[in-house]
């Protein structure tokens, strides 16, 4: 920058405004004697030389003679000894120690600020490294647990029946084991009720029961005859649980069954009167009792009819054993369709005997 004089110059390098001052060193003598700028010292020369020259007014030419008289009559040794009379100022032509190690102090600074950030940014590096692994290994083993999850509802949609069911009773899930031993599609079940399943034997009592207890938040669990599409059936054993939101409120039903229709089958040869279908007396002595005992509880009435074949032994005697049983065969089935209601029974418990009980509605 340009300093309108020598003064400006070493006022602005006295402040730090500037960072050298190239100048005539006589000036600069001067101006620093007179400025008392102590501050400020001479630290070199440049291989530029201004020739000093002393003037005269140019209405005083008779001092011409006299001046260059008086200059040619001073030796060299005494110019020398004028001249440092005269700059008796000082400058250093040595290296800035103080400078260098301030530089040095700074750089050093800078480097262990780079090799603790190097330090701290590795740890942060091996940091996110192990965190990086650590979520690799859970992603896959989350991986795998997903794919776990989904062979495992595979095999519980093929081999579980199960269905689920929302508060109005509607179907909006099904298994493929439920379609398959019902007889349904799954897009004839979803969205249907229930009921389509609902098998004529099955009383109304049971129903009550269920509804009753998971409407309350309990679990149901007992034997359904259903009825196939085909009008078949077939039995299981249902276990049916409320499905609820996180405020507590039932939002729908979810059952799971198991197909017990040979266990089923099996039992009812165990209590079926093999010529007449009926149930046999065995199964007599055991569901009487307690049918008379839930009569008593509901404070109702039983009614309980004994039947004898009038004349059989004679027209057994007569036509053959073979058509006796043909007799017993067609009074057991006008008798089994007289006696509908999924809580009535029908017995065979003699020879020629058929008996019925039932409870008063």
């Amino acid at each position: 920058m340009l300093a309108e004089n020598v003064a400006d110059a070493l006022d602005a390098l006295s402040h730090g405004k500037v960072y050298a001052y190239i100048g005539n060193i006589a000036t600069v003598n001067e101006v620093i004697k007179r400025e008392g700028l102590t501050n400020i010292k001479i630290s070199g020369e440049t291989p530029y030389r201004y020739e000093l020259s002393m003037a005269v007014r140019k209405d005083w030419p008779e001092f011409i003679p006299i001046l260059q008289k008086a200059l040619d009559s001073i030796t060299e040794e005494e110019h020398d000894q004028i001249y440092h009379n005269w700059i008796k100022l000082r400058y250093e032509l040595g290296f800035d120690y103080v400078l260098m190690w301030k530089i040095l102090a700074v750089v050093f600074l800078i480097v262990l600020f780079i090799l603790i950030w190097n330090r701290r940014l590795s740890r942060e590096i091996d940091k996110r490294i192990e965190a990086e692994k650590l979520l690799s290994d859970t992603h896959q083993r989350l991986e795998q647990t997903n794919q776990q999850l989904v062979n495992y509802v595979g095999i519980v949609d093929k081999y579980v029946i199960t269905s689920s069911t929302d508060r109005a009773g509607l179907i909006p899930y099904t298994s493929d084991a439920f379609c398959e031993v019902s007889g349904y599609s799954r897009a004839e079940l979803i969205a249907s009720s229930h009921r389509i399943l609902r098998h004529s034997d099955m009383p109304d009592s049971i129903y009550t029961e269920l509804w009753s207890s998971i409407s309350q938040g309990k679990t149901w669990h007992g034997e359904i005859k259903n009825r196939k599409k085909n009008g078949d059936y077939y039995w299981v054993q249902a276990y049916i649980s409320p499905v609820f939101d996180e405020q507590g409120s039932i939002t729908g039903y979810t059952a799971i069954r198991q197909d017990i229709s040979d266990k089923k089958r099996a039992e009812e040869l165990s209590i079926t009167d093999g010529l007449t279908s009926l149930y046999n007396r065995r199964h007599f002595n055991s569901v009487f009792p307690s049918e008379l005992a839930r009569a008593e509880r509901a404070n109702k009435t039983i009614a309980l009819m004994i039947i004898n074949v009038d004349y059989f032994k004679p027209y057994n005697d007569n036509y053959g054993q073979q058509q006796g049983d043909v007799a017993l065969q067609a009074v057991s089935s006008a008798f089994k369709q007289t006696v509908r209601r999924a809580d009535d029974f029908a017995f065979r418990i003699g020879r020629g005997g058929i008996c019925s009980d039932c409870v008063s509605r």
